[in-house]
């Protein structure tokens, strides 16, 4: 049996505890061993909530991410669909110091599909009109530009 006061494994015919002298002949002691009151519960239970909360947030926060540079998220094009996409959207300069922004890209022509190696050529729609491009990714830099 347990002292009811200390939780001390004690003889079954103890009148008194041996370790904090409690007084065991009114029975208040149990044949089982006591719940510790003081476990760490209440810290396993805030490591927890704390985790919850710091996923949330970073999960937030990737999504924020992915929203406002997705481009970071997005792997390098391995053909030319791929590359159109990454293009749409984009603005540049004009070699007479005016801007446009390509609204749309239509794929015309496939010249290289293979790995570091994309080209084609595509009908674009821009801000300052209609151009035919073409497309490269060398596995380093996407570079367009009005096809001659």
């Amino acid at each position: 049996m347990y002292c009811s006061e200390c939780g001390k494994e004690i003889a079954d015919n103890s009148k008194f505890c041996p370790e904090c002298g409690e007084n065991l002949s009114n029975d208040s002691s149990s044949k089982t061993k006591p719940v510790d009151e003081t476990s760490d519960t209440g810290k396993d239970k805030n490591f927890t909530i704390f985790s919850l909360k710091g996923a949330g947030i970073v999960f937030v926060l990737l999504l924020i991410l992915f929203f406002m540079f997705p481009d970071i998220f997005r792997g390098n094009p391995t053909n030319c669909q791929e590359l159109s996409d990454s293009l749409v959207g984009k603005e540049t300069d004009t070699l007479f110091g005016g801007k446009y922004k390509i609204l749309k890209l239509v794929i015309k022509e496939v010249i290289s599909e293979e790995p570091n190696n994309v080209v084609c050529i595509a009908d674009g729609f821009t801000t300052s009109g209609d151009w035919e491009f073409r497309l490269e990714y060398d596995g380093e830099f996407t570079k367009w530009g009005v096809n001659n």
